[in-house]
């Protein structure tokens, strides 16, 4: 079975008060990322989705 992930919106979530960055970082921890690991990887993400503006960051 292929790995399959999501998170799911509503203020009931768990995971509601992080930002995209905070929830990026965490998920990639999760998958058994190293820190810089996921960061190198989540920086570029937002500009690639168009969403660089939008996106509050450590950037």
């Amino acid at each position: 079975m292929a790995q399959f992930g999501a998170v799911l919106e509503g203020s009931r979530n768990v995971y509601w008060s992080l930002s995209a960055w905070q929830n990026l970082m965490h998920f990639g921890r999760l998958k058994g990322l190293r820190k810089a690991q996921v960061a190198d990887r989540a920086k570029d993400l937002p500009a690639g989705l168009g969403l660089r503006e939008g996106c509050s960051s450590p950037w």
